[in-house]
């Protein structure tokens, strides 16, 4: 996967380009960071809300959801496989059904997280 900043994100299967915009299932052509869990689904944040692609389907989830904002600038997979999203509000987890937003009234020093990672213990 390659990100494209204003142009969404472009992926190579050894013989094709796909790039995967607003045009086509992204709601921002604005990528920041991108991961992909254990089952294989990709996650990609942006500057308006963060996309999972399963192979098939693409699902958005943004405030409405209980994100903590839109702007997403990292993304961390836990080893329970809860996806932590850093956003410029506060550190949002998803388990799958519930999620959980985490921001300075919580103990973080900013409410700006740009980078996320798991300790061994995780």
């Amino acid at each position: 996967m390659v990100c494209h900043w204003g142009e969404g994100v472009s992926k190579f299967d050894g013989s094709v380009w796909t790039t995967y915009n607003t045009g086509n299932a992204l709601p921002s052509n604005n990528v920041s960071c991108i991961g992909i869990d254990k089952s294989g689904d990709k996650w990609f944040g942006t500057d308006n809300g963060v996309s999972k692609y399963d192979g098939t389907t693409w699902t958005t989830y943004t405030t409405t959801n209980s994100l903590a904002s839109n702007n997403v600038y990292a993304i961390g997979i836990d080893k329970s496989g809860d996806k932590w999203f850093g956003t410029d509000a506060g550190v949002s987890k998803y388990d799958g059904t519930t999620w959980m937003t985490y921001t300075t009234a919580d103990g973080l020093t900013s409410k700006y997280v740009y980078a996320i990672a798991h300790g061994q213990d995780g």
